[in-house]
């Protein structure tokens, strides 16, 4: 499969959900249809990481059998989720 950017994700759909209740239920999915459970590792800052200079983070993450999951992202996406949960607990909505 070939990833559009070399597969770093410059995009992100932000969903803001009041409570757990109105949070998607994942385990309420059919088994084929759950996502895979991953924990993360590692995070990885590359300041120069864009061929335009600008700086990505790569995410390791491993699930229970072992298998590692790699995210390459942007820093403007990880700083965009940073300040979404600075707004989030500045309105109390944590």
């Amino acid at each position: 499969m070939s990833l559009p950017n070399h597969g770093i994700s410059q995009t992100l759909n932000l969903k803001i959900h009041a409570s757990v209740a109105l949070a998607p239920q994942w385990s309420q999915l059919p088994k084929k249809k759950q996502p895979t459970l991953i924990q993360l590792r590692d995070a990885h800052i590359i300041p120069l990481g864009t061929e335009e200079g600008n700086p990505t983070v790569d995410l390791v993450a491993v699930d229970e059998d072992g298998n590692e999951f790699l995210i390459m992202t942007t820093a403007n996406i990880v700083a965009a989720l940073s300040a979404a949960m600075r707004g989030v607990k500045t309105r109390g909505q944590n």
